[in-house]
């Protein structure tokens, strides 16, 4: 497969029409240098390519001319550390949010202006490996651009992060998820009188459950409920009161605040994983 350049953003990042005419930025060690519009990129120098759709084209256009190519160069190395950290859906529309993100977050930090997420709190305790990213992040804008961002940048770097895992294409998506697992954590916290650790592999195998669960009911993708689990939810409720009670209070909630009633199955899988959660409390206190 060979490209043709549209145009050259700097030495390794060019926008390019591949033989079918469809648009991709591509990156590769100088694989733009001293090229010029219509010339020929062989597929063996690029090392990252990310097509572009049409909306994915209008977005570029919209931002590429207020930016420097170098925050481009800055949003693929985070895309590349975030692969290597967590699965998620790492595409042209990521990698365009990020350079946006990072364009407008340059400014402020040049005029000394600060923006706090207001779920900052909330996305440093239920995401601390996308938080990591937010670092690198910032340690590469100093590096490459001389500028420092401030801390609070780390967790909107990490919400982009967040987003790409549950497919959104805007970032209020995340930003519900992460409001909605952090309230039920505090749900959790209260109803055990404990503090879950959130480091441990259960706390993240139940993170990553809730966050699919809420994704299916922002979707509207609730099934009919499945043959033969009938017997299963009535001996999980009656086999331990506790964890059932927790799991009711968690239905309220939702129920009252964003309208979802969560299904028996669904209730069936959060006390699986809500078991498995308090069988470590109860194992603690044990050892005590």
């Amino acid at each position: 497969m060979q490209y043709s350049i549209v145009r050259n953003l700097n030495n390794h990042v060019a926008l390019v029409k591949d033989e079918e005419q469809k648009d991709f930025i591509v990156f590769g060690r100088g694989i733009a240098y001293g090229k010029k519009t219509g010339q020929i990129i062989s597929e063996v120098d690029i090392t990252e390519c990310y097509f572009l759709g049409k909306k994915d084209m209008a977005y570029f256009s919209d931002i590429s001319e207020q930016m420097v190519p170098e925050i481009i160069v800055i949003a693929e190395q985070i895309i590349s550390e975030a692969k290597k950290a967590v699965k998620g859906t790492y595409n042209a529309n990521l990698l365009l949010m990020i350079s946006d993100h990072l364009n407008f977050a340059i400014e402020r930090a040049k005029e000394d202006i600060s923006i706090k997420s207001p779920l900052e709190f909330e996305i440093r305790r239920l995401y601390p490996k996308e938080i990591e990213i937010g670092r690198i992040a910032i340690k590469l804008v100093k590096k490459e651009l001389g500028v420092v961002l401030p801390k609070e940048e780390e967790a909107m770097i990490a919400l982009h992060i967040v987003n790409s895992q549950v497919g959104g294409e805007v970032i209020q998506n995340a930003m519900l998820i992460t409001e909605i697992s952090n309230k039920v954590i505090d749900i959790l916290n209260f109803h055990f009188q404990t503090n879950l650790d959130m480091n441990t592999s259960v706390m993240a195998r139940f993170l990553i459950h809730l966050r699919y669960f809420i994704m299916k009911y922002m979707k509207n993708e609730e099934k009919e409920p499945e043959a033969g689990y009938e017997g299963l939810f009535t001996f999980l409720s009656t086999k331990d009161p506790e964890i059932y009670a927790a799991i009711q209070k968690i239905d309220q909630f939702i129920y009252k605040n964003y309208g979802w009633s969560i299904s028996e199955n669904d209730q069936i899988y959060l006390m699986m994983h809500v078991n498995r959660l308090v069988q470590e409390i109860r194992e603690e206190h044990t050892d005590e």
